[in-house]
């Protein structure tokens, strides 16, 4: 077997089953979301009372032709929201919690429902080659489906003012403020962390794919 062999495996597999990972890399992109605010209605019992949608294009090209430096443009874009969605408090005008869409936010879940679509069409493929699954990379795909979708969360609470978003999602699950703060150095470590266990499992999966296809021809 050799690399370009197992390399080509995750593309060709997703090529051949087109509809089914399009159909998996959309429903993994919105239903994360919708699963936040399942989450968040739950926690606070509140459904969403607003909801805007920002022209963020033309907000990218005042800023892009307003700041001298262009890292500072892209930082300053990075923040610049998409969609906001949330509870205001009726008494007070506040948005006591929000979702809040970001383009790195997006991207980022876009990514890993990339990945996600990807292990799926591949343990499919598995399954029609009959070929043994990976366990372990299940398993992996599970643990940085938590890690990443923690990470990932872009979540403001009013208890949490100025905190970091993955802090609030921690926070809402149960973990104290304190605790979340004292991890939030570690982040990118986590993140990569969680990143690099759907790689592995893709890579796992689509080598067994290889050698069990390169054995099955042999025969």
């Amino acid at each position: 077997m050799t690399m370009t062999s197992w390399l080509a495996v995750p593309f060709q597999t997703a090529r051949k089953q087109w509809l089914l990972w399009s159909t998996l890399f959309l429903l993994g992109t919105v239903m994360y979301y919708v699963a936040l605010l399942v989450v968040m209605g739950l926690r606070f019992h509140q459904l969403p009372n607003y909801s805007v949608f920002y022209h963020f294009i033309d907000s990218y090209m005042n800023i892009w032709r307003s700041t001298p430096s262009a890292v500072d443009a892209l930082h300053i874009m990075a923040d610049e929201p998409l969609f906001e969605t949330g509870f205001r408090s009726p008494l007070y005008g506040i948005a006591e919690w929000t979702l809040t869409i970001v383009l790195p936010n997006l991207v980022q879940v876009m990514v890993v429902a990339a990945l996600g679509a990807t292990f799926a069409v591949l343990m499919r493929e598995s399954r029609r080659l009959a070929c043994p699954a990976n366990r372990a990379g299940e398993a992996a795909v599970g643990l940085g489906a938590g890690i990443m979708a923690i990470c990932s969360a872009s979540l403001t609470w009013v208890v949490c003012c100025a905190s970091p978003s993955w802090y609030v999602a921690l926070t809402i699950m149960g973990v104290s403020l304190s605790f979340a703060q004292a991890i939030g150095a570690y982040y990118t470590p986590i993140i990569v962390t969680g990143m690099g266990l759907f790689i592995a499992a893709i890579v796992l999966q689509a080598r067994r794919i290889a050698a069990f296809s390169e054995h099955s021809l042999g025969h």
